[in-house]
């Protein structure tokens, strides 16, 4: 590492789709590769990693180019918009959590 700033956001970012990764929904998407034969299934799990790989690579290229593109009009931009989706998630986070402790069904998901 050289010690930039940038290294450190890079490997937060890194981390961040690792622990992402590893979410246990994911498996169900997975789980078809189970009733299909050795070769099959190879195929499937083949593809479905260089699918994702190439859908989660677009779509970071696309906002980091994009971003950069505002930032260099609104050097705020990329900073507010970060302050901005972190506050939505902490909203919602807390409304799950008062949601889950009392009973009630918050964002109106339920059957």
């Amino acid at each position: 590492m050289t010690g930039d700033a940038n290294d450190g956001f890079a490997v937060g970012t890194y981390v961040t789709g690792v622990i992402h990764g590893l979410q246990p929904d994911a498996l169900l998407v997975l789980l078809p590769a189970l009733a299909l034969p050795s070769n099959a299934a190879a195929a499937y799990l083949a593809t479905f990693l260089v699918g994702t790989v190439v859908a989660m690579a677009s779509y970071t290229f696309f906002i980091g180019v994009s971003s950069s593109a505002i930032s260099r009009h609104n050097p705020n931009f990329v900073k507010r918009i970060s302050q901005g989706s972190a506050l939505i998630a902490v909203l919602v986070g807390i409304s799950l959590l008062i949601g889950a402790a009392t009973g009630i069904d918050i964002l109106g998901g339920g059957h």
